[in-house]
């Protein structure tokens, strides 16, 4: 259990709903980016991920972070939408 300072909490909320980051998931990260910064002993800018056009940027070391304090059942991801050779492959006209 962490107590939180609610400002901190309102700055990273703030922030991440200036980024056009949706009013849930600036809700939940809020609350993630705080607790890992208590967890780590960090400040909350070296967690907080980049957020470019409503999307978040999460390097490998941030999601792996993130990942350590989620049950298995609710990990994170990265996913892509480059579309690989295989995949070109396999597209039908």
């Amino acid at each position: 259990y962490f107590q939180f300072n609610p400002q901190e909490y309102d700055l990273i909320y703030g922030e991440l709903l200036s980024k056009n980051v949706s009013k849930l998931a600036a809700e939940v990260f809020a609350y993630e980016i705080l607790a890992l910064s208590k967890w780590y002993n960090e400040g909350y800018d070296k967690i907080l991920p980049s957020v470019v056009s409503g999307k978040l940027t999460l390097t490998n070391d941030i999601l792996k972070r993130l990942n350590f304090t989620r049950p298995a059942n609710n990990k994170l991801g990265i996913t892509s939408n480059i579309a690989t050779e295989e995949m070109l492959k396999e597209q039908v006209d």
